[in-house]
């Protein structure tokens, strides 16, 4: 499912996978379940990111990944 400003949604029938290798660099996989465009992000706090009223986990996995994005936008 895709969740698009103004709280439409769409539904896709490819792969996680597949949509990740299709999307420009704003997008960032923090979760096996979600990809997330990386400029909606309104904050981050401990393990999750919010997007709106939405809080989104960011998995061990990809925190590593995250916290580079992250970091680079600190030190500006």
């Amino acid at each position: 499912r895709f969740h698009l400003a103004g709280r439409n949604r769409l539904m896709a029938l490819m792969s996680l996978k597949s949509l990740e290798a299709s999307l420009p660099d704003q997008f960032m996989k923090i979760h096996r379940s979600y990809i997330v465009n990386l400029k909606a992000i309104e904050g981050s706090e401990r393990n999750q990111i919010r997007i709106g009223e939405a809080k989104i986990p960011v998995a061990n996995r990809y925190k590593s990944q995250f916290q580079d994005y992250t970091d680079r936008f600190r030190s500006f």
